[in-house]
This record gives C-alpha cells, sequence and structure tokens, in this order.
C-alpha cells in the first residue's frame, strides 16, 4: 500500500480537534462527514484503502489548509510498530509520558483536573505503560513467515490504538515549563515540536501546520480551556498518520 498526502491527515486531524462540536453533529446526521475522524484520516493517507467508505467527504476550508504531496522517509513502507512508536515519543516528548493516571478514566472517584478530560475506558490503573497494553493493535510481536517481510498497513484498529496512547501523552503534558516539550502556543513552538515528532517531513508545510496547532492551542477564554485545547492539538499529532509512517 502505497501513502500519499500525509501532511493532510495531519491538518484534518487538527480540523477536527477544533471543530465545532455542533457543526461536527449536524454534519455527521446529514451523512456529510463521516462517523469517526478516523475513518477520513484513513482515506487521505492512503492511495489505495482496504477500507471501505460510503460517504464521500467534501473538502471544508479547514481540511484544505495543506493539500501538497510531500515526501518522507519510509512514506511508501510500513507504519511504525510499537518499538519505534515508544522510540519516537522518546525522542519528541521524552520518556515520561506514556503512563496512565486514574484521573484519565471515564468511571473513576479521581475527576479529572481543569484543562484535562477524562477518555480512557475500564478498570482506573495509575502508572500503566499505554503502549505496552496497546501494543496487539500496533504490531508488536508480529512475526513475518519465513521468507518474507512484515507489513505493516494503516488501520483503523492502529489509529485507535494509536490514538489512545497519543491522548496519554498529551494528558500527561506541562504547560507551565519554559522548557515542555508540550509547549504549542507560539509558532516557534508548534515548529518545533512538529519538527521532532514528524522528521522527514518538508519544513514549509510543517511552518504552515505549525499555524494552524497555534492558533487551536490558543483557543480559549482562560488558562485551563487553553490547555485542554492545546492537549487536542498535541494527541492530534501524535494519533495521526502522518506520526504513524515519519522517519
Amino acid at each position: 500500500m502505497k501513502y500519499k498526502t500525509l501532511m493532510s491527515s495531519l491538518s484534518l486531524a487538527l480540523a477536527w480537534s477544533c471543530a465545532d462540536d455542533k457543526k461536527v453533529n449536524k454534519l455527521t446526521a446529514e451523512g456529510k462527514l463521516p462517523t469517526t475522524a478516523a475513518q477520513e484520516v484513513v482515506k487521505s493517507a492512503t492511495q489505495e484503502s482496504s477500507i471501505p467508505t460510503k460517504v464521500d467527504t467534501p473538502k471544508t476550508e479547514t481540511e484544505s489548509i495543506i493539500q501538497e504531496n510531500i515526501q518522507v522517509v519510509g512514506a511508501d513502507q510500513q507504519v511504525k510498530n510499537a518499538v519505534l512508536i515508544r522510540q519516537s515519543l522518546n525522542t519528541c516528548m521524552g520518556d515520561k509520558f506514556i503512563l496512565t493516571s486514574k484521573d484519565m478514566y471515564v468511571l473513576t472517584p479521581t475527576p479529572a483536573p481543569a484543562g484535562k478530560r477524562a477518555f480512557l475506558m475500564g478498570t482506573p490503573v495509575d502508572g500503566e505503560d499505554i503502549i505496552q497494553k496497546e501494543e496487539s493493535s500496533l504490531y508488536e510481536g508480529t512475526v513475518p513467515i519465513r521468507g518474507q517481510v512484515a507489513t505493516y498497513p494503516l488501520s483503523l484498529s492502529y489509529l485507535g490504538a494509536l490514538g489512545t496512547v497519543a491522548n496519554v501523552v498529551a494528558h500527561n503534558c506541562n504547560f507551565t515549563s519554559e522548557t515542555s516539550p508540550c509547549l504549542c502556543k507560539t509558532e516557534q513552538n508548534a515548529h518545533d515540536l512538529l519538527k521532532r515528532c514528524l522528521p522527514g517531513h518538508n519544513d514549509a508545510l510543517l511552518i504552515e501546520a505549525s499555524k494552524r496547532m497555534t492558533a487551536l492551542c490558543r483557543t480559549g477564554k482562560d488558562a485551563p480551556e487553553q490547555e485542554l485545547n492545546s492537549r487536542k492539538a498535541i494527541a492530534a499529532v501524535l494519533g495521526s498518520g502522518a506520526f504513524a509512517l515519519a522517519r
């Protein structure tokens, strides 16, 4: 499977993060948007998708920010498996962002503090390695048949697991330290983050994407709301097809 327009999938992921909920719900009900953002990311990130889609999504202004094709090292090969995802996150964010906390869980007596939101299901657990938990969907332990090369296609189950990992990383972000890798409220901060996390992308397109990211990170009537939107932006980047394929 060959991949194209990875930056479009990133732009689309950011667009979904900042979309007005009522507008999205209305368009989804009318059949003008797919039920999940992951379906459209798969569609926009691949030339030939094995994922059946019945809805043709019209381009909107937010979805058309970046449409040029770009070359990424390894883009025509395969997505990262769990080992490469861990290595990439260690490089671009650090090694202390992948552990769960009870305030990430929807069904927990520990509510998420201001600037955060609950998103995990199941029994609340502190300190669980989310990559290890999701590794079965991230191709960890996949062994190719003798004489063959393992292929790791971009799929809905993979993007779902990657999105969970991305949300855990974003939830663990600290926005008060001047040296935090999560800062994204200036275009320079956002550009630095994108360069670390999406190596191989054309820098001019990263600069364009950083504008979209900064706009989302600055959105909000107060600091907690801006932090929440910053987490959404970071999760959109790390959970995108662009991150899955970037080398």
